[in-house]
């Protein structure tokens, strides 16, 4: 299972992380990955200077903006989710 985390304080919320969270929760529905992913919330990742922190298992992003979402979603999960598959 993949866990992605995603800031949702001040910082990070002001810049879209919610809507961030909730397009990659549609991206997941639709493909039906529900029980290979998992999303939640963190307070603070203590990188919100510049955009939303998103962490994919342990490898942190920075600057992700929340239109990203779906272009996030195929560069950076579907690889890992492919790459989980063939191990």
């Amino acid at each position: 299972m993949i866990t992605v985390t995603i800031c949702v304080g001040s910082s990070c919320s002001v810049r879209g992380s919610d809507e961030f969270a909730d397009a990659l929760e549609r991206e997941i529905e639709k493909r039906g990955l529900g029980d290979r992913i998992r999303l939640v919330g963190a307070f603070c990742m203590e990188q919100c200077s510049k955009g939303i922190s998103v962490k994919v298992d342990d490898q942190q992003y920075r600057e992700v903006h929340f239109l990203e979402a779906a272009s996030f979603f195929e560069r950076e999960i579907l690889p890992r989710l492919n790459r989980e598959e063939s191990s």
